[in-house]
């Protein structure tokens, strides 16, 4: 996100200010906040590896506590075993 051309013109003035709050905001530039999971999609060090959280320093680290409680594993699988719902497609006039 270094380049002004991706927001309105109005906005482009404030620039600046807005890719450094954007950078604070998520540890980083868009290519190193984005380390973490392209390590877990594709790094080869964690190949047959799962369970793992991949942290800001590019590395597996100790998840969030109740992120590794059972019951709330148990409640993620049972959300994300219901179908989402389907909005009805547009009707086209002609």
């Amino acid at each position: 996100m270094r380049s002004p051309e991706i927001v309105s013109p109005g906005l482009r003035l404030l620039w600046p200010l807005v890719r450094r709050t954007f950078e604070r905001a998520t540890s980083g530039s868009a290519s190193v906040a984005a380390r973490p999971s392209i390590l877990a999609a594709a790094g080869a060090s964690l190949d047959g590896r799962t369970g793992l959280v991949i942290g800001p320093g590019v590395r597996p680290v100790r998840p969030f506590a109740p992120a590794a409680d059972p019951r709330t594993a148990e409640a993620v699988l049972r959300l994300s075993r219901r179908p989402a719902p389907l909005a009805p497609p547009a009707v086209a006039i002609a």
